[in-house]
């Protein structure tokens, strides 16, 4: 994580996966929806999945 201006952008690596990988196309949706829907509901919204509870 680096600070750019008002936003801050992170870089993950999921070590060892690779486009070849039998499982690279569900890992990548997993990860996708993990960062991209649950993560970011909990930073920009305080709320978890999937029980929607504020914490």
């Amino acid at each position: 994580m680096s600070p750019a201006g008002a936003k801050t952008p992170i870089s993950m690596t999921h070590r060892e996966l690779v486009p070849q990988a039998e499982c690279y196309g569900l890992s990548e949706a997993g990860w996708n929806f993990f960062v991209g829907e649950i993560l970011l509901g909990l930073l920009d919204h305080n709320l978890g999945m999937p029980d929607r509870q504020v914490r």
